[in-house]
């Protein structure tokens, strides 16, 4: 929105960028511009790197397209199309949020599907339907579950995997999904902050004009790293540009529920007086800081909902000036020594199975990541001695899973994981048997068939003491 109306939407003037820090202190000092000539990008995934240079999926509606860099020059020299159908007229609820999750599929907001992705030579996908929720962003915890923001709510998220919903085309509701773990949607801005859509509303601003409630959630990150400290893992960082404010969630795991509250009682964890300071996105980066971006303009909504009472905001008190400001914020505790980032890229196959143990989700999932890209079957041995043996049950989790986006997952492997006391890995290895169980829906067995024993497993975690075993078994 470069101004009320929209003016030039459909020009085709998306750019994506690669910013480095070359000197090691902390600020990005080189910058690359990867691809250009684009409409209203929507998403994009690094992925597929190799010697010749940077690889990425990126969703330009209504296509998603492979982008790579194949002479080491920091742009994308090869476009390939991988799937269409990624419509983006109302961008408020195009698909966004490329995540490579634990399961290895790339999981989306606002998109009816998800799909695995092989990459070059072929592209190969495979894709399965899930509900269109969320909006703007997509996080997952350090077990693989989403966790998302659609405007009006902090938090919300699915207990099981969202495909499931799928599986019944007469169900009109799935009861484990969009589960809200936030129910104060309470923000605290530093100044009046009259300029929101629905401010004509009640409740929706106090009288002294500052807003209330959400009203433009977005950007959830969940901090599952090192850097900031231990009381700060696995709190949720919430972007709320219409407050110029992020908002902080410690988020509560027990057995049987997920339960967000704010971290301070009359305050947001950062706060601007300025009403263009407009945070879109949170994020961790590999050193383990917290980076939040800011769009940096008055005008946000877009003008499919753009209502009177904001037009005459943004007129009477000139926000549509100025443009082209954004910024990225990058947070770490003050004297704190910060780590350098990870070149995970250059480390050996054995290198990277010892980082799926590392602290830092960051670490552990690009390790994972990268593992299945280059096929690195020679590493069978070692991920299966961390998914029988570590002491760490993440650590075994995302050794089973690699294992299991490798190819190399047997009926074996997903029997011990379900015999495994710590519930996650017992999820994992149910969430892997299900390609035994499914293979012969007709119930004819053979000597070589493990779905009677993994059937046997199924019944007795159904009958779990543990809340998620059941469901999931279930």
């Amino acid at each position: 929105m470069r101004d009320a109306e929209g003016a030039g939407e459909t020009e085709p003037s998306g750019r994506i960028a690669i910013l480095e820090d070359t000197d090691g202190d902390g600020s990005m000092d080189r910058r690359t511009t990867f691809a250009s000539g684009l409409v209203m990008p929507r998403g994009v995934l690094p992925c597929y790197a190799d010697a010749r240079g940077a690889g990425a999926l990126v969703i330009e509606p209504p296509n998603l397209w492979f982008m790579k860099d194949t002479d080491r020059d920091g742009v994308a020299d090869e476009k390939r199309l991988v799937l269409s159908g990624f419509e983006g007229e109302n961008p408020e609820h195009a698909p966004n949020a490329l995540t490579w999750g634990l399961d290895n599929w790339i999981h989306l907001s606002q998109h009816s599907l998800e799909f695995r992705f092989d990459g070059p030579p072929t592209l190969a996908t495979q894709t399965r339907p899930t509900p269109a929720h969320g909006q703007w962003g997509l996080a997952t915890d350090r077990v693989g579950r989403l966790f998302y923001t659609p405007n009006s709510e902090a938090l919300k998220m699915d207990l099981v995997p969202k495909h499931y919903a799928m599986r019944n085309p007469a169900q009109r509701a799935f009861p484990m999904m969009g589960v809200l773990v936030c129910g104060d949607q309470t923000v605290w801005p530093v100044h009046p902050t009259p300029g929101v859509n629905r401010g004509y509303m009640d409740g929706i601003l106090r009288e002294d004009k500052r807003l209330a409630v959400h009203t433009a959630a977005c950007g959830t990150t969940l901090y599952e790293a090192s850097l900031l400290g231990p009381g700060a893992r696995g709190d949720a960082f919430v972007a709320e540009p219409a407050g110029n404010l992020v908002r902080r969630l410690n988020v509560e795991q027990t057995p049987d529920r997920v339960k967000a509250t704010s971290a301070y009682p009359d305050r947001d964890f950062l706060a601007s007086t300025n009403e263009r300071f407009r945070p879109v996105q949170c994020a961790v980066g590999p050193e383990g800081a917290l980076y939040v971006v800011d769009m940096h303009r008055g005008v946000i909504q877009h003008r499919t909902y753009l209502t009177d009472y904001l037009k005459s905001q943004v007129k009477d008190r000139g926000l549509e000036r100025p443009l082209d400001m954004g910024r990225i914020y990058r947070v770490v505790p003050d004297r704190a020594v910060v780590p350098a980032p990870a070149r995970l890229g250059s480390l050996s196959g054995a290198r990277l199975v010892e980082q799926l143990a590392h602290a830092d989700q960051w670490r552990r999932s690009t390790a994972q990541r990268l593992l299945v890209e280059r096929r690195a079957t020679d590493q069978q041995v070692p991920l299966r001695r961390m998914a029988i043996g570590h002491k760490d049950p993440i650590a075994k989790l995302h050794a089973l899973w690699t294992l299991d986006g490798l190819g190399l997952a047997t009926a074996g492997d997903a029997l011990r994981a379900m015999l495994d006391p710590d519930t996650d890995v017992a999820i994992g290895g149910m969430r892997i048997a299900e390609r035994w169980l499914a293979s012969d829906q007709a119930g004819a067995t053979s000597a070589s068939d493990p779905s009677d024993t993994l059937v046997t497993a199924l019944l007795e975690l159904a009958s779990s003491s543990d809340a998620r075993a059941r469901s999931q078994a279930l």
